[in-house]
């Protein structure tokens, strides 16, 4: 309790030196910010300079290559239609053979849906002949697109990638 009325204080100090009233209630939406300018301050931590580890292909293969670890399957790409150019199909496989598909929708286009989000497209089911429909689900996200520049993930894009992703799987 006393480091948690410790580090509330420094969140109202920082808040009064930018100019907010010392008896106002700090609203959610400023945490974030006043934790950056704390850390900045305290630790001369920048969290934009953390963003530069954090290229999304090299997230999006590291969260592929710990889910093939952890959970014994691999990820080949599809030839499987998709609705939008960006959008990157994955066939998942375990050592049996396949075991669903995963779409990667990660960049913004205009008329997408807005948040972080995993959709079933297809649920698994036993065929009259007894083989198995595979299940198809997409992961569709906003993330910074690749371009003339590295697209960047800030540290709260890869825990929601890595969240997501758990939710796909």
């Amino acid at each position: 309790k006393p480091k948690r009325e410790e580090e509330f204080q420094a969140f109202k100090d920082m808040a009064a030196s930018l100019g907010a009233e010392a008896a106002s209630p700090i609203p959610v939406s400023d945490a974030s910010y006043l934790e950056d300018k704390i850390y900045e301050q305290r630790y001369a931590f920048d969290s934009k300079k953390l963003n530069e580890y954090f290229e999304i292909s090299a997230v999006q293969q590291g969260i592929m290559d710990i889910a093939s670890r952890l959970f014994g399957v691999s990820f080949g790409r599809s030839d499987a239609p998709v609705w939008h150019s960006d959008v990157q199909a994955f066939d998942v496989n375990d050592a049996n053979g396949p075991i669903g598909r995963i779409y990667l929708d990660l960049y913004p286009r205009d008329n997408k849906y807005k948040h972080a989000a995993v959709f079933g497209l297809r649920d698994t089911s036993r065929r009259a002949d007894g083989t198995r429909e595979l299940p198809f689900a997409a992961l569709v996200c906003n993330f910074p697109k690749p371009g003339t520049s590295p697209a960047l993930l800030s540290h709260d894009d890869v825990t929601t990638f890595f969240h997501e992703f758990g939710h796909l799987l």
